[in-house]
């Protein structure tokens, strides 16, 4: 039940993500990311997200900043920048595909047009 219910919210952000790309026109093309989450230990989730630097690589995904808390060190915000609200799309579907349950909490992900 408790799987449902995950798969269930997973979708559902999934397709909200995908409707307000769908109308939201970014007039550059380069998008801004900016994703914020909470984590068990920052020192395991840089190591993964280290790691994952070719994924994002292919992607099309620039790292720009990785910033944690001065209160809380497994607060963190991530500033990225991708080529197109499409390649944006993807990442962070596939972002979400491979969260583990309950690696992450409070993720929280916004994207803007890069205006320079």
């Amino acid at each position: 039940m408790k799987s449902a219910k995950k798969i269930i919210i997973a979708a559902t952000l999934s397709l909200v993500m995908a409707v307000t790309l769908a109308f939201t026109p970014f007039k550059n093309g380069k998008v801004i990311m900016i994703i914020t989450l909470e984590v068990k230990s920052f020192t395991d989730w840089k190591k993964g997200f280290d790691a994952g630097a070719p994924i994002r690589e292919k992607a099309g995904i620039k790292v720009l900043s990785v910033c944690s808390s001065i209160e809380n060190e497994n607060q963190i915000t991530v500033i990225e920048e991708a080529e197109s609200a499409q390649a944006a799309h993807d990442f962070l579907a596939l972002l979400k595909s491979k969260q583990k349950e309950g690696d992450l909490s409070k993720l929280d992900i916004k994207l803007y047009d890069k205006a320079e």
